[in-house]
C-alpha cells in the first residue's frame, strides 16, 4: 500500500484477497485511513499474484481475529498477539502435506465497545481512530496441521505503536489496543506423496538522512533472494509468503551503525519527538518464483519496505530490519504457474473497497 503525497498514521489498514468459491477469481480488498489527514491524500492498495493450477493441489481459506492488549509502555517488542486460525479442512483434508500462506490482513486501532480513557482525557484527549505512528509490524504463520476434521494454523502478529511528534498520541500509546484479522490460505498436496519446506531471508536498510522527498530505495535483488531446499524428484512446486517482519528504528534490530535521528521540535513548536514514523509505503512482496523438480529446490525474491518519504518535512530518518519467510509445497504431479498482473485498488478513508477479478 502507498500514499501519494504524505506519510500517515497507522489507523485502519487492509490489503487482502477474498477468493471465490470456485478458486478461479475473487476480490482484492483494501482500506487505508491514515488518521485525520488521510482525507487530503490518495492511497492505493496493490496485490500481485501467481496462479497455480494442477490436479495435485487443494486449498482452504481461513482467517483469525487477534487483539493486541495495552502494553503499559512503548517497548516495540511488546505489541504482540498470538492465536490460531481454524476452519473445516474441506479440500485439504487427507492431503499428504500442507503449507500456509498469507492472503492478506486488516489492522484497526479503533474497535472499542466504549471510548478508551485517553479519548476523554481532560488534558490530552486523543481519538483512537486517528491512529498511531509505528516502529514496524509483522505477521508470521506457523506450519499448518490437520486436527480431526479441521485445519489449524498458528499465527503471530506484531503492530508496534511508537511515540513521535504528537504529545496527545504519545500519551495514549500505553493504553491503546490494536485489532487484526489475518487471512490465510492453506494449500495441500493431493495424493500419497507431498513435501513442505521453508526458507527465509533477512536484510537491513539504512537511510541516515531525511528532509523532504527522501528516496528510500528498495533492497537489491541479491539481498532479497530466498532459497528453499526441498525433496528431489517431485514434479510440481508451489511457493507462497508465510511471514514478514518489518522493524523500524527498533533497538537490537537492523544495522548497528545506523543512528536514529529526528527533529526535536515538532511542527507546533513543541519539544516532542520519538523513534516512531508515519507511513507512506508498506511493501511485502514475493516475486520471481522458480522451481526445479530435479533438485527439489525453489528460489524467489522477497521485497520488504517501509517508507516515510513526504512532500512535507519528514519527522526523522529510518533504520530498517526486514525478514521474510517463504514456504514451498511439492506435489507428485504437474503444476502450471501463471503470473497475474498486479491489481490496484484506489481506497478512500473510512471505506473498504473491493475490486473483483477473474483469473
Amino acid at each position: 500500500t502507498r500514499w501519494d503525497l504524505l506519510p500517515h498514521r497507522l489507523s485502519r489498514l487492509e490489503v487482502t484477497f477474498r477468493p471465490d468459491a470456485d478458486g478461479a477469481g475473487g476480490a482484492v480488498v483494501g482500506q487505508d485511513d491514515g488518521g485525520s489527514f488521510g482525507a487530503v491524500d490518495r492511497a492505493v492498495a496493490r496485490q500481485a499474484f501467481t496462479l497455480y493450477r494442477g490436479d495435485a493441489l487443494a486449498q482452504t481459506a481461513l482467517s483469525v481475529d487477534l487483539e493486541i492488549a495495552p502494553t503499559g509502555g512503548t517497548d516495540p517488542e511488546a505489541f504482540v498477539a498470538t492465536g490460531e486460525a481454524r476452519a473445516a479442512a474441506g479440500a485439504v483434508a487427507g492431503t499428504a502435506a500442507q503449507i500456509a500462506v498469507l492472503r492478506g490482513y486488516r489492522i484497526s486501532t479503533d474497535e472499542y465497545a466504549t471510548p478508551p480513557p485517553f479519548e476523554t482525557d481532560p488534558d490530552l484527549p486523543y481519538l483512537p481512530g486517528d491512529g498511531f505512528t509505528t516502529q514496524g509490524l509483522g505477521l508470521q504463520l506457523g506450519e499448518p496441521r490437520l486436527d480431526g476434521d479441521d485445519v489449524v494454523v498458528p499465527v503471530t502478529a506484531r503492530v508496534s505503536l511508537a511515540p513521535s511528534d504528537r504529545p496527545d498520541m504519545n500519551a495514549a500509546i500505553p493504553d491503546a489496543r490494536v485489532w487484526l484479522r489475518v487471512d490465510v490460505l492453506v494449500i495441500g498436496a493431493v495424493g500419497a506423496t507431498g513435501h513442505a519446506a521453508r526458507g527465509e531471508v533477512a536484510y537491513a536498510l539504512s537511510y541516515p538522512s531525511y528532509g523532504m522527498d527522501t528516496e528510500h530505495a528498495h533492497a537489491d535483488a541479491a539481498a532479497q533472494a530466498v532459497t528453499i531446499a526441498g525433496a528431489p524428484g517431485l514434479a510440481g512446486g508451489v511457493v507462497g509468503l508465510s511471514g514478514f517482519d518489518v522493524w523500524l528504528n527498533a533497538p537490537g534490530h537492523g544495522d548497528p551503525t545506523c543512528v536514529v535521528v529526528q527533529d526535536e521540535i515538532n511542527s507546533w513548536g513543541e519539544m516532542v519527538s520519538g523513534p516512531g514514523r508515519y507511513i507512506t509505503e508498506l511493501s511485502a512482496r514475493l516475486a520471481d518464483v522458480s522451481y526445479d523438480a530435479t533438485s527439489g529446490g525453489a528460489a524467489a525474491h522477497l521485497d520488504l519496505m517501509l517508507s516515510n518519504t513526504s512532500t512535507f518535512r519528514e519527522v526523522g530518518n529510518e533504520c530498517l530490519a526486514l525478514r521474510g519467510v517463504a514456504s514451498l509445497l511439492q506435489v507428485d504431479g504437474e503444476v502450471e504457474a501463471v503470473t497475474v498482473d498486479p491489481v490496484e485498488v484506489e481506497v478512500s478513508p473510512g471505506v473498504t473497497t473491493a475490486r473483483a477479478i477473474r483469473f
